[in-house]
């Protein structure tokens, strides 16, 4: 159902960023179940800071459910992608696009967007280093195991996807990710990595020291059943 009147802009606060933007809201039909104004369920826009590669993701994707099935004009999705946009370098870089239209300037953004944050081997290091700095783990922390493991996991499957997985074998930063295990299970890990290096001639990779803490987090949860049952 249309509103009379429509939103001044497409998040109703600020004031029309285009003379002709009044005029199209009065005119356009906004799916009931997208836009924000719309009555029944409500979706809030997305926002990115421009801060962190490891977020770009998970904002487009959002963004983009969130324009999804819509029959949204180009003009709207312009100003809605740099409403979007909250951080304050990064508006300033993606304003100036205004001034292409609203599908060149659409575009401009996506474009720019993209060569900013889609930079895969920056955000590979991004990634590493987040794996080197998680807080040191427990004795006992089940939970702390599993994400390690699952940190591994995804790291490991993306630095293969784009050929980059040596950065992730070097001796300092498998070293960096072992001292945030318990003492005791960094002491199993270096004797296991000596016993592979006698057997093999070199020692594990990153690979090995996933398999080693996936491991932990089973014997972790069986050691934890076993005491309720005993109890």
């Amino acid at each position: 159902m249309g509103h009379s009147g429509g939103p001044s802009c497409i998040e109703g606060q600020a004031e029309p960023w285009n003379p002709n933007l009044t005029e199209l809201t009065a005119t356009y039909h906004w799916p009931q179940n997208r836009h924000p104004t719309c009555t029944g369920l409500q979706f809030p826009i997305p926002t990115f800071t421009g801060r962190s590669r490891t977020k770009y993701w998970d904002f487009i994707h959002a963004f983009n459910r969130y324009l999804c099935n819509t029959s949204m004009p180009e003009l709207h999705k312009q100003h809605t992608l740099l409403q979007a946009c909250t951080g304050e370098d990064l508006k300033m870089a993606l304003e100036s696009c205004e001034r292409l239209g609203p599908e060149r300037g659409y575009e401009r953004v996506l474009a720019l967007l993209t060569e900013r944050f889609r930079i895969e081997r920056a955000y590979a290091e991004e990634w590493i280093m987040a794996l080197q700095e998680r807080p040191p783990i427990s004795t006992g922390d089940g939970n702390g195991l599993r994400k390690l493991a699952d940190a591994l996991w995804g790291c490991i499957s993306y630095l293969e996807n784009w050929d980059m997985l040596s950065k992730l074998e070097s001796w300092t930063c498998i070293r960096n990710i072992v001292v945030r295990l318990p003492g005791t299970l960094q002491e199993q890990c270096a004797d296991k990595s000596h016993s592979y290096n006698e057997n093999h001639g070199s020692y594990p990779g990153i690979r090995w020291l996933r398999e080693f803490v996936q491991k932990q987090v089973g014997r972790t949860h069986s050691t934890l059943f076993k005491g309720r049952g005993e109890q």
